[in-house]
């Protein structure tokens, strides 16, 4: 008989655990895109659109007026991002597929003014007559520890299926 009891509160005590281990989802309230904000990360709006923080790293989205060279977007952020920093400079690029559009992706690294050295990676696509732009960076010593939740923000980030016709209001 005691068994019996043990039991329910054991799957309800499973459920409450594998729960906690649940990304939420943010949707942009002017619904262009949706992230994951993975367990342990908050959110705060930015100016442009939406970051992600843990710690001492942060996940940003910026949406800019569609450009043809989302190459140049990148560099303009990371140039915006970098300034002031020792050593900053371009690591590996590829073109890739992400949130189900050809896009590009650039590594930076370089010390911060703090004095702590920081990875960057910055994700671009264009659609309809939108960039989006993902800003992920975190000292590097605490990148491996962080990598999931990159991983899981960079990998659920969607456009809404509407935002591939109509542009809209764009953020500049």
């Amino acid at each position: 008989m005691r068994y019996r009891l043990l039991l329910p509160c054991l799957f309800a005590f499973t459920l409450s655990a594998a729960a906690q281990y649940v990304s939420t989802t943010y949707k942009d309230p002017q619904n262009r895109f949706s992230v994951a904000v993975p367990q342990g990360w908050t959110t705060a709006p930015a100016s442009d659109a939406i970051q992600l923080m843990r710690g001492n790293a942060s996940a940003s989205i910026r949406i800019t007026a569609a450009q043809a060279n989302v190459e140049s977007v990148i560099e303009a952020i990371a140039s915006e991002l970098g300034r002031g920093w020792l050593g900053f400079q371009r690591g590996q690029s590829a073109h890739i597929k992400w949130a189900d559009q050809p896009a590009s992706v650039v590594v930076y690294s370089g010390v911060n003014p703090a004095g702590v050295r920081i990875i960057l990676k910055l994700n671009a696509a264009t659609v309809g007559g939108r960039t989006y732009v993902l800003a992920m960076a975190a000292p590097q010593k605490e990148i491996a520890a962080l990598n999931t939740g990159f991983i899981e923000i960079e990998n659920s980030f969607a456009i809404a299926p509407n935002q591939t016709t109509s542009p809209g209001p764009v953020i500049s």
